[in-house]
């Protein structure tokens, strides 16, 4: 297992914040990369995060075709009793990014841990998204092709959720414009950003 630091670029930030309906807040990203014989069998994503007051780090783990293995808990600093039990985290298993990935759907709440569940299914889904941000981009480098335009992606982002609000604090020029052309209201206010030109992400082993 080798340990990778990870610098997102801002267009591959941008995409997972799409992906995940998330902000996507630092651009470093620490994952592990599990090999077996050379070939990639799994990944592991450090999610670091507040649940009530204080915060909570877990591991979220994926095979090698990016569904969640497994979900663990490597530190909670709220009082246990908003932890749920390790069953609730078996929910998670086998999960993929999409839009049954979100609580009162695939993910069933829990009484007296509603701020816990709602962290921990966000986690997942951020670590999901950036991961898929990360190996659809090294993999059309290494096959020699050019990384897919924030246009191609933004398209398939609308189609997938284009029945749900965009996510607050998520606008690009790209949903905007193609949120309006979809008839609906756009609810963006602040200036959007300019878009940075994909470059190759940084990888550091240790």
């Amino acid at each position: 297992t080798t340990r990778e630091t990870v610098f997102l670029t801002d267009d591959q930030r941008r995409i997972a914040a799409a992906a995940a309906k998330l902000q996507i807040e630092g651009a470093m990203v620490t994952r592990f990369v599990a090999r077996s014989d050379g070939d990639v069998v799994g990944f592991a994503y450090l999610d670091t995060h507040r649940v009530r007051t204080l915060p909570e780090t877990l591991v979220v783990i994926l095979d090698s075709g990016g569904k969640v293995l497994r979900v663990e808990v490597a530190a909670f600093r709220e009082p246990l009793d908003y932890k749920p039990g390790d069953s609730w985290y078996r929910q998670f298993d086998g999960e993929e990014l999409d839009r049954d990935l979100a609580l009162d759907r695939d993910i069933r709440p829990i009484t007296g841990a509603t701020l816990t569940a709602r962290a921990t299914t966000d986690a997942v889904r951020r670590s999901l998204a950036i991961h898929a941000a990360i190996e659809n981009h090294c993999k059309r480098l290494m096959e020699g092709e050019h990384p897919p335009s924030l246009d191609e992606l933004m398209v398939a982002y609308e189609t997938s959720w284009k029945d749900e609000p965009l996510p607050p604090g998520s606008h690009t020029r790209y949903h905007v414009a193609l949120y309006d052309a979809a008839g609906h209201e756009s609810t963006a206010t602040a200036a959007i950003p300019p878009i940075v030109s994909t470059s190759p992400v940084a990888l550091g082993g240790r």
